[in-house]
């Protein structure tokens, strides 16, 4: 008993095991090739059969006979295409699979799933190399994918299957017909049913076009309403792609149009920064002249009330030297007892003019260079306030500008591109909507078209 279909897939049933608590160990080993069971009637061929196909997969449990009383497990030990050996325990009374494969041990669930790999059936098929294949299974092309219990049947034959007038690739299941049929084809060419499309009946196709051209009227409909609300005006299908243009073409002048006020203004803003800059500057400086003019004026007030002091000490030097002295200035003895180091300890008063007429011409030195110096100030302050000027003549020209003439014509320029902008996102939702409309015609008018009938099987 043996299934193979390339040099690298398939596998060879080595031995069956039946193991229990307290019972001595059954087991039959099977040759490469072709097996048959044979015996006399009651000897359990058919039970070998049944406990065969049931470690393939099968869901029922081998039928109870006394001799299996005490038995619990079985043991199906196989061999794979590439030499390596592997066994399936399973319990007589059905459920999982635990599979021993080099030195672990998994747990495989008996009942057959596309998606789950953790199956004795995708087990199989992936020794086999029909995992994951789809075979036909109506009329109408519906597909599924292969289970290993399509192909235990034909690995596993018994003794009614051998007698029985019908073919034995099939299980004399009227619904089972066509997937046995394209499950012999697949062993035989390799060859699988993914490619095949399945088709409804032809009363449900019916009610799904109806449908489906129900739902595509009311889309229609929707998809009029929609253009009615963007109102195209004259506009048609044709003549929206001219339209598009122009309104492109308007928006790229726009655009230029304001990149280069952008950059007028640009400019006029720099120009007005540096005004303004070369303003502060001069202020400040203004500002110190300013401080330094008082400041002059202030030494120039103190030269003069030192001038006049000066002046008023040398008169009253003058004056005093011109007096008879009678008695003594410090001490106001009369003459003859006048204490000669009274008059050694002060200078003599025309001394003293004297030395205020030098400090005198000192000062006026002094009072000149200081006229000279405030009249430069004086000089310098006006020049400033004439560069001031010319800067808030410019700083107020450019203010000027960019308010009452570029700022205008920028804002002027920024809604017109607003508003085109607008436009050509209305175009082009028009533009979606109509080709939507003609897809949803093409889909009306193949739905329109008559079922095709159902295709014959092979």
């Amino acid at each position: 008993m043996t299934t193979t279909t390339t040099s690298s897939n398939g596998f060879t049933l080595k031995q069956l095991c039946l193991t229990g608590k307290g019972a001595p160990k059954a087991e039959i080993t099977f040759e490469l090739g072709l097996n048959v069971v044979v015996g006399p009637s009651d000897t359990g061929k058919t039970f070998i059969t049944q406990c065969i196909d049931f470690m393939l997969g099968a869901s029922t449990p081998p039928k109870s006979i006394p001799e299996v009383d005490g038995y619990d497990t079985a043991y199906l030990e196989l061999e794979t295409a590439t030499g390596e050996t592997l066994v399936l325990q399973r319990s007589l009374s059905g459920g999982a699979f635990l599979l021993s494969r080099g030195g672990e041990t998994f747990t495989l669930k008996e009942v057959h799933e596309a998606e789950n790999e953790d199956t004795v059936s995708h087990f199989f098929l992936s020794l086999t190399g029909f995992s994951g294949q789809k075979v036909r299974t109506n009329a109408r092309g519906g597909t599924r994918t292969v289970s290993f219990r399509d192909i235990a049947h034909l690995i596993v034959v018994g003794e009614e299957d051998v007698i029985t007038e019908r073919s034995p690739i099939l299980s004399g299941q009227y619904t089972s017909k066509t997937a046995e049929t394209s499950v012999f084809r697949l062993l035989l060419t390799g060859h699988d049913d993914s490619s095949l499309i399945e088709q409804d009946e032809t009363k449900v196709a019916k009610g799904k076009q109806e449908g489906k051209k129900e739902l595509l009227e009311e889309l229609l409909a929707k998809n009029k309403s929609e253009i009615a609300e963007l109102k195209p005006e004259d506009i048609t299908p044709e003549s929206l792609d001219g339209v598009l243009g122009e309104t492109e073409a308007a928006i790229e002048e726009l655009n230029n149009a304001l990149t280069a006020e952008r950059a007028s203004a640009s400019n006029l803003e720099s120009e007005r920064k540096s005004a303004w800059q070369s303003l502060r500057q001069v202020e400040s400086r203004a500002a110190v002249s300013v401080e330094l003019q008082h400041r002059f004026e202030l030494l120039q007030e103190q030269y003069a009330s030192d001038l006049r002091r000066l002046e008023a000490i040398g008169e009253a030097g003058v004056r005093l030297a011109q007096m008879t002295e009678e008695r003594c200035p410090v001490c106001g003895a009369i003459a003859e007892h006048h204490d000669e180091k009274h008059r050694l300890a002060y200078a003599q008063p025309e001394d003293v003019a004297v030395a205020c007429g030098a400090e005198a011409e000192k000062l006026q030195l002094l009072v000149r260079e200081l006229s000279v110096t405030i009249s430069s100030n004086n000089q310098e302050l006006n020049g400033l306030e004439t560069k001031a000027e010319s800067y808030r003549v410019k700083l107020n020209a450019a203010q000027q500008t960019l308010h009452e003439e570029m700022q205008p014509r920028v804002a002027m320029l920024v809604d017109r591109l607003r508003m085109m902008d607008q436009r050509r996102g209305r175009l082009e939702s028009l533009a979606t909507l109509f080709r939507r409309r003609d897809e949803l015609l093409s889909m009306l008018e193949e739905a329109d078209k008559p079922i095709p009938r159902l295709a014959k099987l092979p």
